[in-house]
């Protein structure tokens, strides 16, 4: 059984509502492999606003014995990134990594080291067994500020708490808090964020084999209505056949999304989105901002 980190929490549901909707954008990515083990990512995007440009090349290569993965990646933002990851090899279960970039234009250095620790247990109580996740991070040049969080789960409950605290300035810089319920049909969780100023329903349904469902409602207390402002937003995936799903979703400020996906061979990925400001739509006129496309390519070799 995989347990759950503090970011998986709510997960199903953010990648519904979110993932499969390429807007505003032209993407081609390309994955490939070489005989020696190392992995190549490639990914270029336009901008559909403006028509500029992005690129951004990644080379991977992991060494299984050692636990260790090493990533090089340059973008056309002139930023270089290296990362070193060490797996297993310190203690069971913790994961260690530094990352380094580098803004070639400038010469400005960022460095930060993570860790990850996740150790399962069994006990009479928990008949689905317990496990903990513990994450921290340390961005050296920015504060230093020092991050992390911790999710506990058992019996198919769990709850997590996150947070970031600036060294320099000696301030709490976030926090927040979860607790859901997941199991193989669905999965719920009520999430507090900036320090509890901010709450949010999350609720994902498998329907069928081929439906899902999605609900994630968002409530800040501060609002400038009485019992505050509340927004939501519903979605809905639905499998056509093994190679192809269609997605829709609506929001309270009347944004329909539509996405369409279908694998056209092994490897060969498509993806088309829209997404349209029903409030915004006029019978006389129609701006061209109202209504969004967008188009993902992925090749994996």
């Amino acid at each position: 059984m995989s347990f759950p980190s503090f970011t998986d929490v709510g997960k199903p549901c953010n990648d519904l509502l979110k993932k499969d909707f390429p807007v505003g954008t032209v993407k081609v990515e390309g994955k490939f492999r070489t005989t020696n083990g190392v992995n190549f990512t490639t990914t270029a995007v336009r901008n559909n606003k403006d028509y500029s440009y992005s690129f951004d090349h990644e080379g991977k290569y992991a060494h299984k014995p050692l636990g260790l993965t090493l990533t090089l990646g340059v973008s056309s933002a002139n930023l270089v990134t290296a990362k070193a990851e060490l797996l297993d090899q310190l203690a069971r279960g913790l994961k260690t990594d530094v990352q380094a970039q580098v803004l070639t234009t400038s010469l400005t250095t960022n460095v930060r080291v993570s860790s990850e620790f996740k150790r399962s247990f069994l006990a009479s109580s928990f008949k689905s067994g317990a496990a903990i996740v513990a994450r921290g991070n340390a961005d050296i040049h920015k504060g230093p500020l020092l991050s992390g969080d911790v999710a506990v789960s058992a019996n198919n409950v769990v709850a997590g708490i996150e947070g970031a605290y600036d060294v320099q300035e000696k301030v709490v810089k976030r926090a927040a808090y979860v607790l859901g319920y997941i199991n193989p049909e669905y999965k719920v969780s009520l999430h507090l964020l900036n320090g509890g100023k901010l709450c949010s329903l999350a609720y994902h349904h498998r329907v069928s084999r081929d439906v899902e469902a999605a609900v994630n409602t968002t409530l800040n207390p501060l609002g400038t209505s009485s019992l505050g402002d509340v927004s939501a937003e519903m979605g809905l995936k639905y499998v056509l056949d093994p190679a192809t799903f269609v997605k829709a979703k609506l929001d309270t400020q009347g944004r329909l999304g539509l996405g369409y996906t279908q694998i056209l061979r092994p490897g060969v990925k498509l993806s088309l989105g829209s997404v349209v400001e029903t409030g915004k739509l006029a019978a006389t006129a129609v701006d061209a901002n109202n209504i969004k496309f967008g188009t993902a390519f992925v090749i994996e070799g």
